[in-house]
């Protein structure tokens, strides 16, 4: 972490600054991103128009190479200082642009190991292109219930 510079000034009523003292900053260390700005690009625009999140990791090293989340909202709006009128309607707004579906979404990965083990099943020869598997039902995780896809 870096240290913050600082500039102290004793005044008078008079415009000038008798007194100044000033104390540099030092620079904290090198900060270097893995987004894949291609990959980043097409996260956001496959989510164009719809509610979601893509994260895409390495799974080498776990670097982040692309994020996005929707429906999203205008930074813009909170640079200064955002108006009564627009917090309420990101508020009250029931596609809930403020959550961060990428990051604060409490959904479980399951999905994303399903192929895993299909292609772990397909390899070893347990099941073959054909195989279909149906599901009727359902069950209830943490007093909720999710019926089978």
């Amino acid at each position: 972490m870096g240290i913050d510079g600082q500039r102290r000034a004793v005044v008078d009523n008079a415009p000038r600054a008798p007194g100044a003292e000033h104390e540099a900053g030092s620079a904290g260390k090198n900060l270097q991103l893995t987004i894949d700005l291609d990959l980043q690009t097409v996260a956001e625009l496959s989510l164009e128009g719809q509610k979601g999140a893509v994260v895409a990791l390495n799974p080498r090293n776990g670097e982040v190479l692309a994020m996005a989340s929707r429906p999203a909202f205008d930074l813009n709006r909170f640079a200064v200082r955002i108006r009564r009128t627009d917090w309420q309607e990101l508020l009250n707004n029931p596609d809930k642009p403020l959550l961060n579906r990428a990051s604060q979404g409490q959904l479980a990965p399951g999905s994303t190991f399903k192929p895993i083990v299909a292609m772990a099943a397909l390899e070893s020869g347990t099941i073959d292109e054909t195989f279909s598997a149906h599901c009727s039902g359902g069950a209830t995780f943490y007093g909720h219930y999710h019926k089978c896809i």
